[in-house]
């Protein structure tokens, strides 16, 4: 009788072992992403620090726009406005914050691109582009990073400014 009971134990244990590694694992929950009006409220007060009688805000603006990055909520688009906006900062207040400068701000508009190729900045933000990249060459002072990270991104464009025909062809060439 031991017998049967240390054998019906074991295969109770054996089956409930068995139901363990195959139970089906929960899928990970969607995390929900944040509505456009609750961005605009966490976007707007950040740009509003832009104003350049408050040069004393932009790292502070610049830092915040990096936090906004590492939210988990954001959209695609969400996310490329934000690059779109610390590219515009960055390229604009050249000299005034350590990341300030053409190359860096060309490395957030190859993000913003990838993230989302159809935003509806994506225009403004290639019209940019071309500007900081014709102006970068008068500062080489510029982060070792952002200057290779900027070099790198021109050279994957070519002498196009990403402005292409539905056959891949350039419409608009860098003019410097």
């Amino acid at each position: 009788m031991n017998r049967i009971k240390a054998f019906s134990a074991a295969s109770l244990i054996a089956l409930g072992l068995g139901a363990c590694a195959t139970a089906p694992e929960a899928p990970p929950a969607e995390i929900a992403k944040l509505s456009d009006e609750a961005f605009k409220a966490l976007i707007d007060p950040i740009l509003a620090q832009r104003d350049v009688f408050k040069k004393p805000s932009l790292p502070r603006a610049d830092q915040q726009l990096t936090d906004l990055l590492q939210r988990q909520d954001l959209t695609a688009d969400q996310r490329a406005e934000i690059y779109y906006n610390r590219g515009i900062s960055r390229g604009l207040y050249v000299r005034d914050y350590p990341l300030a400068f053409p190359q860096c701000a060309v490395m957030d508009y190859q993000e913003m691109e990838k993230l989302s190729p159809n935003h509806r900045l994506i225009d403004k933000m290639k019209d940019n582009r071309q500007y900081q990249f014709a102006r970068a060459k008068f500062f080489d002072d510029a982060p070792a990073a952002c200057v290779s990270g900027a070099a790198a991104y021109k050279a994957e464009l070519g002498d196009c400014t990403g402005l292409r025909d539905e056959a891949g062809q350039c419409i608009i060439k860098y003019s410097y």
